[in-house]
């Protein structure tokens, strides 16, 4: 059983999509040719500082998982390096920090995609 079948309440429809990034265009990331996927997500942030109590930022520990056949490549390094996140009800873009192939545990299949997400700005 896969992580779609044993929460099918927690599956968000229609609201995220993922599509390539341009980047160092003269406007700033680009994004393109976006696919709406169905997901489910674990959304987290939380502010962070440095050593100067000035300097707070704030940081995303958003884990999304995604099914494989939505997805435009299972390669972790083209998602990471070459396509973005967007949440269409709050039109927040977000980086791909990390993206992990998700297999059955029985039978070592691939049955979704794991990605850990920073939220970024985009050129419109």
């Amino acid at each position: 059983m896969n992580v779609f079948e044993a929460f099918p309440e927690a599956i968000i429809p229609g609201i995220w999509e993922i599509g390539k990034v341009s980047r160092a265009t003269v406007v700033g990331k680009v994004f393109e040719g976006p696919t709406i996927c169905e997901v489910i997500v674990d959304e987290g942030t939380y502010v962070a500082t440095d050593r100067s109590p000035s300097f707070e930022y704030e940081e995303s520990n958003t884990l999304l998982y995604a099914k494989i056949a939505e997805l435009p490549t299972t390669v972790s390094a083209e998602l990471t390096n070459g396509y973005l996140w967007h949440n269409r009800e709050t039109d927040l873009y977000y980086e791909i920090k990390e993206a992990s192939l998700g297999k059955n545990q029985d039978q070592g299949k691939p049955e979704h995609m794991e990605f850990l997400l920073r939220p970024t700005e985009v050129a419109e």
